[in-house]
């Protein structure tokens, strides 16, 4: 479980085992603090030489997240069914919309994708499909392609599989709980990349649980249940920052 602090709120999201959180801190040294935690939790998997190896290259990916772009950016390396390796990037930000009374924003973005504006904006390969949260709010996933920013090679020699002219790509939103009183709607817009389009479809597996479980309760209200691996709010791990 991840919490980012919004404005008298705060937003939960449920994160799979071996997440790598990078956004989510208030400081350089509360990632530091939660980043060593990570890496004691397997003591005997890397002697020390890489250890320091692996808290160099996690602050230089966090040195290059623009501050205040997403609430949440994580990394989660894991295997395929060869067992071969893989990495998956996301995503997620809270947007903040417009007061909209009784007009569901999500429908306003469906309408529109279905149009002969927004069907041009749409590849032919591309997927697009919408889905209601169990509590009825709606949402809208699209599966794209993207070609991959210049990075000097890093991904492509990191991360097997990479093809930098069509990374699997996922941008889902889906319509937060709107606080009392409020007339205005949150989002939580999250973006998934895999290295190929055939790692796509079980990447999206991932972001659908990222954007199904984004919840907004609160400041001082009583966490989600499950294990909380990076509070930023300070009220339950005191250690995290």
């Amino acid at each position: 479980m991840v919490t980012a602090t919004l404005p008298r709120q705060d937003l939960w999201v449920l994160v799979p085992p071996g997440w790598i959180e990078f956004s989510a801190f208030t400081s350089d040294e509360a990632a530091t603090r939660w980043f060593d935690r990570l890496l004691a939790k397997t003591p005997d998997l890397f002697d020390e030489q890489t250890r320091v190896a692996l808290r160099a290259t996690y602050a230089q990916v966090r040195s290059q997240i623009p501050a205040g772009l997403v609430d949440s950016a994580g990394a989660l390396i894991t295997t395929l069914l060869d067992d071969s390796v893989t990495m998956w990037q996301f995503s997620m930000r809270v947007l903040d919309l417009p007061r909209s009374g009784d007009i569901n924003p999500m429908a306003v973005v469906e309408r529109f994708l279905e149009s002969e504006q927004g069907r041009s904006e749409v590849g032919d390969d591309d997927i697009v499909e919408s889905f209601q949260t169990e509590d009825g709010r709606d949402g809208i996933a699209i599966h794209t392609t993207a070609t991959a920013v210049d990075d000097g090679g890093q991904l492509v020699a990191n991360v097997p599989g990479t093809d930098p002219a069509a990374l699997g790509v996922v941008y889902a939103a889906v319509r937060l709980h709107r606080q009392e009183g409020s007339e205005a709607d949150r989002l939580a817009v999250v973006t998934g990349i895999a290295p190929n389009v055939e790692q796509r479809l079980p990447m999206s597996i991932i972001a659908a649980q990222l954007t199904l479980s984004a919840e907004l309760r609160d400041e001082g209200a009583d966490p989600p249940e499950g294990s909380i691996d990076v509070d930023t709010t300070g009220r339950f791990d005191k250690t995290a920052g």
